[in-house]
């Protein structure tokens, strides 16, 4: 499995974490503006406020946020651009 792969891989299984625990709230998140390695300005700082809010909502460690990819533990940015590229679609934007 290559980088994107495993970056689509970690995107979709955050991104059905918060269809389950956060309905509606992922197509909240700016995604122009998403900065993995940002507190206020990740997937979880847009939905929660802070993504340490959002590990105690969701009851994630740190470990756990690797495997939902919301820690960016991939190399080149390819997780933050999956994570743009599947919240744009979700709003009807075509994201390249």
């Amino acid at each position: 499995m290559n980088e994107r792969e495993e970056a689509l891989r970690l995107v979709l299984r955050g991104a059905q974490l918060l269809d389950e625990r956060a309905p509606g709230k992922l197509e909240s998140v700016d995604h122009t503006n998403l900065y993995l390695s940002s507190c206020t300005k990740c997937v979880l700082g847009f939905i929660y406020g802070h993504v340490k809010k959002g590990m105690t909502e969701l009851g994630l460690s740190l470990e756990d946020m690797k495997g939902y990819g919301f820690s960016d533990t991939l190399p080149g940015g390819v997780l933050g651009e999956a994570w743009r590229t599947l919240i744009a679609e979700r709003k009807g934007i075509r994201y390249c």
